[in-house]
C-alpha cells in the first residue's frame, strides 16, 4: 500500500510530535511504501520513505501551510500512486480529508488529544482555539477512520456521535533498542555518583506539571539532603522555570535546555527515580516519555491521571495526587531509599514496553487498520 503521511512540522527541532512521526514513519515503511510530507526535514535517512519538503514562508506560518500543504499534497497525488491519507493534526486532517474526497482516496485521522482543551491550557487565544476545534471536527467527522491514542479520546469521540467501527485505539510506543539502561551515565555525564538524581526529561508544556515538581523539591531534599533534580528540554516555559527556582530559592535544581535525542537515553539512565507530574486532560495521555522512562528501565512518581495505570499496574512506578507537594515528596523518597525496590520497577517497567509499547507494536496496529479500511472499501 502506498500512503502519503502529512505532517508539515520541521523535524529538525525534534519535538514530541515529530519523533512520534519519525518512529512511527521509520517501521511503518517496513510493510508500506510512504509519502511524508514535511516543512523541514532533519537530513536523515529513512528506508523506504519518500521525503517531500514544503519549506514554507515563517511569517503567518499557518497560513501558508495550509496553502502550501493544499499544493505539495496535490503534486504528490500528480506523481504517485497513492491508496491512503494519513495525518495527525487538525490541519493536515482537514486538508487530507477534503483533498480525499476530491480525488477519491480515503484518509486515516490520528487523534492525539482534544484541540480545545489543550489549547486553552496554553493560554491560545479565542480565534485560535476556535479555528483550530473546526478543523478538527471537519477532520474528524469526514476521514474514513480515526486513530485514537488513548482509550479516552475514543470514548469522547462516541459521546459526539462518531461510530464506533469508525475508532481503533493505537497508543503510543518507544523505540526500545535506543531507549535502554546505560551503565556508568553518571560518569559519562560528569555528574556526581554520590548525588541521588531526580529527572523530568520533556518539552516544557503548560500540561507537563512542571510547578507541581517544583513545589515537591525542598520536601524531597529535607529528608535526602543529597538530592539533585535534574530537568532536561526546551519550551515556552522556560523562562517561567527559571525565574520560578530564583523566586523559590531551590537549591541543586540543574536545568540543561534542550539536548540532541541521541542524549536523552544517557539523562534518563542517569536519574535514579523519573517523574511526570501531569495536569489531568479529559483525553487522557498516552506519553512518549512514561514509555521512555520505563524502557530505560527507571522508576516512575507519575500523576494519577487517565493513561498512567500501567505504573501500578505492573509494579513499575508510583502513582500519586500531583497537587499534593506532600504525597509527591513522600513517593520519591521511598524510591530513594530503596535501591532495591528502584531496580524491581525499573525491570518490570522495560518488559512491559517491549510487551505493549514498542513502535513496532504501533505500526503494527496501524497497518492493520490501513488494510481493513482499505479492504472495506473495496468490498462496498
Amino acid at each position: 500500500m502506498n500512503i502519503c503521511y502529512v505532517h508539515t512540522a520541521d523535524f529538525a527541532e525534534h519535538k514530541g510530535s515529530s519523533i512520534h512521526v519519525k518512529e512511527l514513519i521509520r517501521h511503518l515503511s517496513r510493510l508500506h511504501h510512504i509519502v511524508l510530507l514535511v516543512n523541514r526535514w532533519d537530513g536523515s535517512t529513512l528506508e523506504g520513505v519518500h521525503v517531500v519538503e514544503m519549506n514554507c514562508f515563517k511569517l503567518w506560518r499557518v497560513v501558508w501551510r495550509a496553502l502550501f500543504s493544499v499544493l505539495y499534497v496535490t503534486r504528490i497525488l500528480i506523481s504517485e500512486n497513492i491508496d491512503l491519507f494519513y495525518a495527525k493534526s487538525p490541519l493536515e486532517g482537514c486538508v487530507t480529508t477534503l483533498l480525499g474526497k476530491l480525488f477519491g482516496i480515503p484518509s486515516i485521522y490520528e487523534v492525539n488529544g482534544l484541540i480545545a482543551e489543550e489549547y486553552k491550557m496554553k493560554g491560545e487565544g479565542t480565534i485560535h482555539v476556535f479555528i483550530s476545534s473546526l478543523l478538527e471536527d471537519i477532520a474528524v467527522n469526514h476521514a474514513e477512520h480515526l486513530i485514537c491514542v488513548t482509550q479516552w479520546i475514543k470514548e469522547n469521540l462516541l459521546l459526539r456521535g462518531v461510530p464506533e467501527s469508525k475508532l481503533t485505539v493505537v497508543e503510543n510506543g518507544a523505540d526500545a533498542d535506543v531507549f535502554t539502561f546505560i551503565e556508568n551515565a553518571k560518569k559519562i555525564l560528569n555528574l556526581d555518583p554520590e548525588k541521588h538524581y531526580v529527572g523530568y526529561i520533556g518539552t516544557l508544556k503548560a500540561w507537563q506539571g512542571l510547578d507541581y515538581m517544583l513545589s515537591a523539591v525542598p520536601l524531597v531534599q529535607e529528608k535526602v539532603p543529597e538530592t539533585v533534580v535534574l530537568i532536561v528540554g526546551e519550551g515556552e516555559l522556560m523562562e517561567w522555570l527559571l525565574q520560578s527556582i530564583r523566586e523559590k530559592g531551590l537549591q541543586n535544581v540543574v536545568v540543561t535546555g534542550e539536548v540532541e535525542h541521541e542524549m536523552v537515553p544517557l539523562y534518563i539512565s542517569a536519574c535514579d527515580v523519573c517523574l511526570v507530574l501531569k495536569k489531568p486532560l479529559s483525553s487522557g495521555y498516552s506519553p512518549l516519555k512514561l514509555y521512555e522512562y520505563m524502557a530505560c528501565e527507571r522508576p516512575v512518581v507519575a500523576s494519577r491521571v487517565e493513561g498512567f495505570e500501567c505504573l501500578e499496574e505492573e509494579k513499575a512506578g508510583i502513582l500519586v495526587d500531583q497537587e499534593d507537594p506532600v504525597e509527591v515528596a513522600d513517593a520519591v523518597v521511598t524510591l530513594l531509599k530503596d535501591e532495591e525496590l528502584r531496580e524491581d520497577m525499573g525491570k518490570r517497567g522495560r518488559e512491559f514496553v517491549l510487551k505493549s509499547h514498542t513502535w513496532e507494536k504501533v505500526a503494527q496496529d496501524v497497518s492493520e487498520a490501513a488494510l481493513a479500511l482499505n479492504q472495506k472499501l473495496k468490498a462496498n
